[in-house]
């Protein structure tokens, strides 16, 4: 429980304050930050009940039409999130019951067992190894030379983190 929750206890009041909390957790004074996590999160949803209870609509909202031509406007004009937010905030969710069958009719899901029937055997693998084809193409893609070039030149998948 400690691990999912020190970061949450850590970072409530953003990543420059996260020395001093954790400061604060060193000196055995979890619980105060356990009370300001608390209160800021109450603090944030009240803030968020109120922002919603001003968003009331009291004019008429666009009809389908001129949703459709708005977004199409936004999105030719550069804006694709704006155009996304406004298609997607009007839409009404379905609550029907048969909305799971008809989206999993859309989206058939696959097997994730894998069929090894048509695998070769160990035995056949160890006899394609030894051929001069493979040996060759072994000497050629998977030397050590090979694999460094092509680790240089692989784009990172992750953003670099504080450290550097």
């Amino acid at each position: 429980q400690l691990a999912r929750m020190l970061p949450i206890l850590l970072l409530s009041r953003g990543h420059k304050q996260a020395m001093t909390q954790g400061n604060k957790f060193l000196r055995g004074k979890w619980d105060l930050l356990w009370c300001e996590c608390i209160k800021l999160g109450q603090a944030r949803r009240d803030k968020f009940n109120l922002r919603s209870a001003l968003q009331i609509s009291t004019g008429e909202s666009r009809t389908d039409s001129q949703t459709d031509v708005l977004a199409q406007k936004l999105a030719r004009a550069g804006n694709i999130s704006k155009a996304s937010y406004i298609v997607c905030s009007t839409s009404k969710h379905s609550r029907s019951p048969d909305t799971l069958e008809k989206l999993q009719a859309q989206a058939p899901q696959v097997s994730v067992h894998l069929d090894k029937r048509h695998w070769p055997t160990q035995d056949q693998l160890v006899h394609m190894r030894r051929q001069d084809d493979w040996l060759k193409i072994e000497a050629e893609s998977f030397s050590i030379r090979k694999i460094r070039s092509y680790m240089r030149q692989c784009v990172a998948l992750t953003a670099p983190d504080a450290e550097g």
